[in-house]
């Protein structure tokens, strides 16, 4: 966003006056909304001035929050042993005369392989 440009002071103020006549409104209806609004209203207010920037960030933007948000709670849901295995080091112990390169996979569980010796990574 550039500070510089009256378009964006122009958005701001807009979005700005907007929360506060809701907020103003939701005050005198729901006082105990009050902090919920708040947050879910600067929320808003940070994508509709991305919005305001370029429609192309903001979907981009939007596909990463939402990939990331649907990959954690996948991650914190599903147990280790369910997910699929990804080497995450290479073994520099294992053979290279012979080509063969060994890759280790690593568990999320203690005990179940999560220790790597750190001589075992070059």
């Amino acid at each position: 966003m550039n500070f510089a440009e009256l378009r964006f002071w122009e958005c701001l103020f807009s979005g700005l006056a907007v929360i506060l006549g809701v907020r103003y409104l939701c005050a005198h209806l729901a006082r105990s909304a009050l902090a919920v609004f708040d947050k879910v209203a600067l929320f808003s207010l940070g994508l509709f001035l991305l919005l305001c920037v370029s429609w192309v960030t903001f979907l981009i933007f939007l596909v990463v929050a939402i990939t990331t948000y649907v990959g954690l709670a996948w991650i914190l849901k599903v147990p280790c042993e369910a997910r699929l295995q990804i080497p995450l080091c290479v073994d520099s112990t294992a053979s290279l005369t012979a080509g063969v390169l060994q890759v280790r996979r690593l568990c999320c569980k203690p005990g179940d392989g999560a220790h790597v010796d750190a001589s075992a990574i070059s």
